[in-house]
């Protein structure tokens, strides 16, 4: 028979599974669950708005699920980050399915599609020497100031920036580099340190 669990239960079960298993391809990072966990308060927010908490994880089917693309919409999210909320929740159906918690996943057939990426816009030589030169009036001005020009100069994504210690500093053949692994793919990174980054 099949357990009739809820859809938040579910979800729930789903972000334990992902946070402590030993398996290399399901164990998920900290910030991915922190990013899991917001999902879940938000679609947690959107089945209290509709009297639909204790909906059962069966019953979250297309048209629940466009129930909610609509009130992610009202509520101003952006494309982007709505077919993201959809995805996880059929991610969740899905982990419910296989784990024969539930006997099919009712939105197998929900198709998403993201909007293409925006061409990015590029800082020039002028404007990234206009940061190098900028003087900020507060401490907090002169901390961003630093660290924009920490991960200008390094490539760092603000995971990598946030890990960033002294220790990492190594010198080779009288020439000093940072040396640590990223932190989206634990890949080494070997970067050359310029005088401006080693007085950053």
């Amino acid at each position: 028979n099949e357990i009739m669990i809820s859809f938040l239960e579910l979800f729930r079960l789903y972000i334990s599974h992902h946070e402590n298993s030993t398996d290399l391809f399901e164990k998920r990072k900290p910030g991915t669950i922190r990013a899991y966990n917001a999902k879940y308060t938000l679609v947690s927010s959107f089945l209290l708005e509709h009297k639909l908490i204790s909906a059962k994880a069966i019953d979250f089917d297309l048209k629940m699920s466009k129930l909610l693309n609509e009130w992610l919409l009202m509520k101003k999210y952006s494309h982007n980050y709505i077919v993201r909320v959809r995805e996880i929740c059929k991610s969740v159906l899905q982990h419910g399915a296989v784990s024969e918690l539930i006997k099919s996943n009712p939105l197998c057939l929900l198709k998403l599609k993201k909007a293409p990426p925006k061409k990015p816009s590029y800082l020039n030589p002028e404007e990234i020497k206009r940061f190098e030169n900028y003087v900020g009036n507060t401490s907090r001005k002169k901390r961003a100031r630093i660290m924009f020009l920490i991960q200008l100069n390094t490539a760092f994504d603000y995971g990598d920036f946030e890990e960033l210690k002294r220790g990492h500093k190594v010198t080779y053949e009288g020439d000093n580099y940072i040396v640590k692994a990223r932190n989206k793919n634990g890949n080494e990174a070997v970067i050359p340190i310029s005088d401006l980054l080693d007085e950053l």
